[in-house]
């Protein structure tokens, strides 16, 4: 865990965080898994240079991870987390919140992290399409799964005890083509 402790629980929000830290935390020493996990790391990437008449300016992707969580056999899995008791608005907000923590993941990777001889930008690409997130309301009961399309969601029951996350884990976090994303572990892992 990095930070391997938290201690933060003043609002709401901080008080869902610490459920969700303490249940990854011990799920993973339980389990043993090949993972480390890294909570509320602020991001600042360049994406792009926006040239127009002869005018250059830089466009951000600007945020916070929740968490993501760096596993050997999975790759990244990409965790945000809301308090709200009701779905609504909150769950797609944290799923466009999701695609900003690929996004920023990717570019530090493709301008810092792994030299482009090490893993193309085309398999970076294509790594990162397929890397799970997953919107954690630890606070809010599983909607009706006859109305509800939220299959990304982590909610009350699944946060309940260290079983029924790893009973969520192994229903909806996929084992295959470890090949690529152990070797970028690996490589994240040395720098």
């Amino acid at each position: 865990m990095i930070p391997e402790e938290l201690h933060k629980q003043g609002n709401e929000g901080e008080k869902a965080e610490k459920i969700v830290f303490d249940l990854l935390k011990s799920f993973g020493e339980q389990r043993n898994e090949p993972m480390f996990v890294v909570h509320s790391y602020n991001f600042k990437e360049r994406i792009s240079e926006v040239k127009s008449n002869f005018v250059s300016s830089k466009k951000w992707n600007i945020g916070e991870h929740d968490f993501v969580l760096v596993h050997r056999q999975v790759g990244f899995v990409f965790l945000q987390v809301k308090a709200s008791v009701k779905t609504a608005k909150t769950y797609a907000k944290a799923q466009k919140q999701i695609d900003k923590d690929r996004d920023a993941m990717k570019f530090y990777l493709e301008e810092v992290g792994i030299p482009k001889h090490e893993i193309s930008k085309t398999v970076v690409d294509k790594l990162f399409s397929r890397f799970p997130g997953f919107v954690v309301m630890p606070n809010c009961p599983r909607p009706d799964s006859s109305v509800s399309t939220h299959a990304d969601g982590i909610f009350q029951e699944d946060c309940a005890s260290v079983e029924a996350f790893a009973r969520w884990w192994d229903r909806s976090i996929a084992r295959s083509d470890h090949g690529q994303k152990e070797e970028l572990f690996n490589l994240l892992v040395t720098r």
